[in-house]
């Protein structure tokens, strides 16, 4: 497994993301920040978000969470769902 540093040139280090697994290419890969949900800004967002892309292959699904939750992968339906909705 590996483990890379989600980084932004003026927030600093903004967490880890850890090397996932996945047999099926519509799950959606949950990356759960160290702050709590009430505590994730805008801007914050913006800075993982804008991070994150340069990391993952182009259309790899990917929803950030709060540490105060607990989800790890979403596949299937469920995943398929978020995405109708527009969540992720």
């Amino acid at each position: 497994m590996s483990l890379t540093e989600l980084r932004h040139p003026v927030q600093g280090l903004l967490g880890y993301l850890h090397e996932v697994e996945c047999s099926d290419p519509q799950s959606v890969l949950v990356f759960q920040l160290p702050r709590a949900t009430n505590q994730l800004s805008e801007n914050y967002l913006e800075g993982v978000m804008g991070a994150a892309k340069k990391m993952l292959p182009e259309g790899r699904h990917v929803m950030f969470i709060g540490c105060d939750v607990n989800i790890y992968e979403i596949a299937g339906l469920d995943a398929v769902m978020l995405k109708l909705k527009g969540i992720i």
